[in-house]
């Protein structure tokens, strides 16, 4: 089910509230909440194929891989006209460093 959105700036708490309710996936971009697309079939096949080379190549080192299904929070990604960014969004696939840092959510 699509929620309606209001034309607003929601703050970092009300898009994660907002999110971990909603049955589909969306971005927060600098206060605007964002609805993701799906992918294609070839899109899709071309993230399954760079998961598998990066698990290969990062085997044994402090790494950890995730796809689509990780929320990431940017604080530095999207600017804003206002000069501040953030930026949480579900990349098809994230390389992070262990030990894996943890942002709270509501």
């Amino acid at each position: 089910m699509t929620q309606a959105l209001e034309q607003r700036t929601y703050t970092h708490e009300e898009y994660l509230e907002f999110e971990t309710a909603s049955e589909e996936r969306h971005e927060y971009v600098n206060g605007e909440i964002r609805l993701m697309t799906g992918g294609t079939p070839d899109h899709n096949e071309i993230a399954i194929n760079l998961a598998t080379l990066l698990k290969s190549a990062l085997r044994g080192k402090p790494y950890r891989i995730f796809g689509a299904d990780q929320r990431l929070w940017i604080p530095g990604g999207g600017a804003s006209p206002k000069g501040t960014r953030n930026l949480y969004t579900y990349p098809d696939l994230m390389v992070v460093e262990k030990p894996l840092q943890r942002v709270p959510t509501p």
